[in-house]
């Protein structure tokens, strides 16, 4: 089991919005929204039930306040 799993949390229409736009998409992406909603709601679950080792992060922010929310994750693995 890993020490720490970050979890980028993004509404499931934001995450196709992005990946649409960096061109091309792959095999995966090409899925329905149904199936990426059960794969976040999988995340979620996972990180409530283990919430020791999991920490969400709201990817839907500023990249400058998501690259401060893993850094005070990251800081807290060295104590």
């Amino acid at each position: 089991q890993p020490d720490l799993t970050l979890l980028m949390d993004l509404p499931v229409e934001s995450g196709l919005q992005r990946m649409t736009s960096r061109g091309e998409i792959d095999r995966i992406e090409q899925e329905s929204l149904a199936f990426f909603e059960r794969v976040r709601a999988t995340y979620l679950s996972r990180a409530r039930q283990f919430p020791e080792r999991f920490r969400l992060i709201d990817a839907a922010q500023e990249l400058d306040l998501v690259w401060e929310d893993i850094k005070q994750a990251l800081a807290g693995l060295s104590q």
